[in-house]
């Protein structure tokens, strides 16, 4: 890749729910005949290969090896820190069943010394107990994802962290988090593409996530501002702006190339 690369975050800043956001096509393309581009996703509903599908039938000019995701963090997680642990995996049933094709085997809660939670909207208050007790005994907290929240088709829910914070709270066990906002999340990402990190930005619409995560490893930052509830900024992005036009402005401010 060039020197120069864009991350983008794909829910919230190029889709909303499925939808594409105005401009986002247009402004992307453009972007891309300048600068090279990487889509980092924490969402674990979508593969990358489904992913790069929808992208080019959206009109998106991608390739597949732009995309990565949560979902690669955790195959390397699986593969290296997890390799020898009895793994309760609790997130969505289909990529479970992604990683179990994998090769990697899982067991039940009851029977874990560590449990990998993620995004799940069918989570229950007796499901949360039941990790709540495992962790109690000693079982490590693993999360795929720091989101406090995430948006479903009936609305919103309780993303992972906020599970997390409140089992925290009561326990006092700690957690780690494998994707956004985690500092090797993005480390990996800014190896894996040979990219230093005062030659990228990281374009988002979650400050917890996207720019928090972004900060701790010296990537340039634009927040693109949305409906997620946002924290305080403790450190102010390098740039605010309403929508993708905008972005494209702020793109050519920081980085002429």
């Amino acid at each position: 890749m060039n020197k120069t690369t864009i991350f983008f975050d794909i829910d919230g800043v190029l889709y909303s729910s499925g939808k594409i956001l105005p401009n986002a096509v247009e402004v992307f393309n453009a972007i891309q005949d300048k600068f090279d581009i990487v889509m980092l996703s924490n969402s674990v509903r979508k593969t990358k290969q489904e992913y790069y599908k929808q992208f080019v039938s959206d009109g998106f000019n991608v390739k597949p090896e732009q995309f990565h995701s949560v979902l690669d963090a955790t195959n390397e997680f699986l593969s290296k820190d997890a390799k020898g642990k009895k793994v309760c995996y609790f997130c969505m049933e289909k990529t479970k069943k992604e990683f179990e094709k994998k090769g990697f085997v899982f067991v039940g809660l009851k029977d874990c010394d560590m449990v990998l939670l993620g995004f799940y909207p069918e989570m229950t208050w007796n499901d949360i107990n039941e990790v709540f007790k495992v962790v109690l005994s000693g079982a490590q907290l693993v999360l795929l994802q720091g989101d406090i929240w995430g948006m479903t088709e009936n609305g919103k829910v309780l993303g992972p962290a906020s599970i997390a914070k409140m089992i925290d709270n009561v326990v006092g066990c700690g957690f780690d988090i494998i994707g956004k906002p985690s500092k090797q999340f993005f480390e990996n990402a800014l190896k894996k593409y040979n990219v230093k990190p005062n030659q990228s930005i990281m374009v988002g619409d979650n400050y917890a996530t996207d720019i928090i995560g972004a900060q701790t490893v010296g990537m340039k930052t634009i927040f693109i501002k949305s409906n997620v509830p946002q924290p305080f900024f403790q450190k102010l992005p390098d740039v605010v702006v309403e929508n993708m036009v905008e972005v494209k402005q702020a793109i050519d401010k920081l980085f002429i190339n």
